[in-house]
């Protein structure tokens, strides 16, 4: 039996591999909710904060929920590259306070 409540509608951007903008898209207000996550396996690309800092600043702008789920196995903040185990990336994300409701 159906609840009548639909899910949010939302963006994956995952692994987060490169600078995109969705502003245009977050702009038109269907969108409702934006995840955000770096990539894990042995050779995985970093993700960059300022990447992270962008998207979540679109989000922001429009209103829009922005999760930063986890930082990925190589992350590079303030032109530092950090390796980091599966087991942390979700707690540093957290740990950003660059989620946003």
């Amino acid at each position: 039996m159906s609840s009548g409540i639909s899910p949010p509608k939302g963006v994956m951007c995952a692994p987060f591999i490169g600078q995109v903008s969705i502003r245009k898209f977050l702009e038109t207000g269907q969108i409702e909710q934006v995840l955000c996550d770096g990539e894990n396996y042995d050779g995985s690309r970093p993700c960059r904060f300022d990447w992270v800092k962008l998207l979540r600043q679109e989000c922001v702008d429009n209103n829009v929920t922005f999760v930063f789920c986890g930082t990925g196995q190589r992350f590079v903040k303030d032109g530092r590259l950090y390796k980091l185990e599966c087991s942390i990336q979700s707690q540093q994300a957290h740990k950003s306070g660059m989620s946003f409701k």
